[in-house]
């Protein structure tokens, strides 16, 4: 029981680093669970040294720093260099997310209401790893429960 209230903590304290970000996009009307699932996967709920130090919480690819990450190549993991944006604060990195899912997921934007389905068409784009939407999926899910249980977004 303890193990689980400080999984919910750090749960909370995630939310308030990006409570900004989340504003941003809730009046565009995403779900915000979503976004909030996808950057804790990439971000490793705000912990990736791409989080802290650059304000990078979806692991956007870019003009920027360099820094070693991971990619799938016929189902194994490969690391490798890669450039990524870095941003000033977190609603500059929300609202670049924002922009580039309108711009190159069109699909994708026309449902981020709808998470299931807005993974479905971000996940073999977005990364490499053939998890992906499992893995963003289980994350949401997760998040869904707490909500239902305490109101995380309050």
């Amino acid at each position: 029981m303890m193990k689980m209230l400080k999984v919910r903590e750090h749960v909370y304290d995630y939310v308030k680093q990006i409570e900004p970000g989340l504003k941003y996009l809730w009046v565009r009307g995403w779900d915000l669970l979503a976004p909030l699932a996808h950057s804790a996967l990439e971000s490793a709920w705000g912990q990736s040294l791409l989080a802290r130090k650059y304000n990078n919480y979806f692991g956007i690819k870019g003009r920027g720093v360099e820094m070693l990450t991971v990619e799938y190549e016929n189902g194994k993991p490969v690391k490798r260099y890669a450039f990524f944006r870095r941003y000033d604060d977190v609603v500059e990195c929300f609202a670049d997310y924002d922009l580039i899912v309108k711009e190159d997921y069109p699909g994708a934007y026309a449902v981020r209401w709808n998470a299931e389905s807005y993974f479905r068409i971000i996940a073999g784009r977005w990364a490499t790893d053939p998890r992906y939407f499992e893995k963003l999926m289980n994350i949401y899910n997760y998040l869904y429960t707490i909500y239902l249980e305490q109101d995380i977004l309050k």
